[in-house]
């Protein structure tokens, strides 16, 4: 996916682009973009592949930490959405977005929140060999 296909999908579905890294010849063309539609912002990073993050709209306005971005498969995961191969993620997003708000909203952000770490801290167990535990316990 291309940066100028990124946004125009981005500005259909309501979103703000805030701003745009163009492609870098010297890196494979790889670029980024970040965009908002409260109560949240996304990160789209096109580096051999798009990947994208999420990040609650609040922690986004305070000048957030990178530990407060979410990858969407992680996102994905907790709202029990189906998996996407990465080529695939943005479409996901924008036709879940309606699920995604949801959770995001400040009124479900704790309860999402605590459920994002839960599956992160899975993600790095499976990664490091460990056995799968649920985040739902």
């Amino acid at each position: 996916m291309e940066l100028k296909d990124a946004t125009q999908v981005l500005e259909k579905a309501g979103f703000a682009i805030q701003s745009e890294m163009p492609p870098d010849q010297e890196y494979f063309g790889n670029w980024m973009l970040l965009a908002t539609r409260i109560p949240l912002a996304l990160r789209v990073t096109n580096d051999r592949g798009v990947v994208l993050d999420v990040m609650e709209w609040d922690a986004f306005q305070a000048g957030a930490n990178e530990s407060d971005w979410f990858n969407w498969d992680v996102v994905a995961r907790a709202l029990e959405l189906k998996e996407v191969p990465l080529e695939e993620q943005l479409w996901s997003f924008v036709h879940n977005f309606l699920d995604v708000e949801n959770a995001f909203l400040r009124s479900n952000w704790p309860a999402t929140r605590e459920l994002l770490l839960k599956i992160e801290a899975e993600k790095r167990r499976e990664f490091m060999g460990g056995g799968k535990v649920s985040a739902h316990a």
